[in-house]
């Protein structure tokens, strides 16, 4: 957080944003019966975040900003079980299951002659662990059977430079990897309604910070953006005694993806003398996704398919403007690579 000021020459003292709280792990069991009846009632909702890093202290005049905190880590997410969950409102999935890590502080801004500071990094996302035997039915649109995700965390964004743009500015907090997500089902798992998929699992890597803007009077140089998290491994078994079932529109049976984050803009760069703009950082990448049927799944709606699966990068983060006498702009960044994708 901030510093106060100290009462001497040298006038405030700042200091580094504190970390995030992590995160615990949950466990959740399910050998019994679960019915909710009312829009937006899911039958089991398990999260783990991460909390949000502190902001970098405000620089003084002799003094550039102080970094941001890294965000807190997502904790493990377990879900198992063998009991039943039937959920009638719209937006009631059977199971959702998210860890994901917190994002970064903000830095600190530059005063008079002093730069900005880095924006603090992404927290780690947990792992995300579904078994059983679980039959689940929903009658509701946008209802799901089973939604995982484990999310990155993103970078914070970078302090701004001082008026004079003799410090510059702070880049963009890099950003956290998604982790491991694995489903293992072979019970029934049916979804009556549009836009309900039977399993959406998902791993997303977090997007880099936006560099920190320089708006000076001799020279202003933008923070570059920061570099963005790749998506883990999504791992996807439906067991020869599972059977999936979706009859609305849009509702494939299994859909599984990995998402690379897209990376952190460089910051704006502008002076009356010379303004150059922070490069964007890079995309994260697509990490591998695995999909294995063993069972039954039927779809009845438009545009809904038995398994769909992706791997994606991320795209990159663009350059920083400029202005000034002198204006060099700042170089985008290269997205990243897909994974592998099998399905079987």
């Amino acid at each position: 957080g901030r510093a106060g000021t100290d009462g001497n020459f040298w006038g405030r003292i700042p200091t580094a944003g504190g970390r995030g709280e992590n995160g615990g792990g949950i466990k959740v069991v399910n050998d019994g019966e679960i019915v909710t009846h009312g829009d937006g009632a899911a039958g089991i909702v398990a999260t783990s975040r991460g909390g949000t890093g502190g902001e970098g202290g405000e620089g003084s005049t002799w003094r550039y900003g102080r970094a941001g905190g890294e965000g807190g880590s997502g904790g493990d997410v377990i879900i198992s079980g063998d009991g039943s969950i039937h959920t009638y409102g719209e937006n009631a999935t059977g199971v959702i299951a998210l860890s994901e890590g917190g994002v970064g502080g903000l830095g600190g801004e530059g005063v008079g002659f002093t730069g900005g500071a880095l924006g603090g990094g992404g927290g780690d996302a947990g792992t995300v662990l579904i078994t059983g035997n679980m039959d689940i039915t929903t009658e509701g649109q946008a209802s799901h059977g089973i939604w995982a995700r484990s999310v990155g965390g993103s970078g914070g964004q970078g302090g701004s430079d001082g008026w004079a743009g003799t410090g510059g500015a702070g880049g963009g907090g890099s950003a956290a990897d998604g982790s491991l997500v694995t489903i293992l089902t072979g019970g029934e798992i049916t979804t009556l309604n549009h836009f309900s998929h039977g399993i959406f699992a998902q791993s997303i890597g977090g997007f880099g910070g936006t560099g920190g803007q320089a708006v000076s009077i001799f020279a202003g140089f933008g923070g570059d953006g920061g570099s963005a998290g790749s998506g883990g491994e999504v791992n996807i078994s439906n067991l020869e005694t599972g059977n999936i079932a979706t009859g609305g529109d849009f509702s494939h049976g299994i859909l599984a993806q990995s998402i690379g984050g897209g990376g952190g803009d460089g910051g704006a760069g502008v002076a009356m003398g010379v303004g150059v703009g922070g490069a964007g950082g890079a995309g994260g990448h697509g990490g591998a996704v695995n999909v294995t049927n063993e069972g039954t799944i039927t779809t009845d709606g438009a545009w809904s398919r038995g398994i769909y699966a992706q791997s994606i990068g991320g795209g990159g983060g663009d350059g920083g403007m400029s202005a000034g006498i002198v204006g060099i702009g700042g170089s985008g960044s290269g997205g990243g690579d897909a994974g592998s994708v099998y399905v079987g």
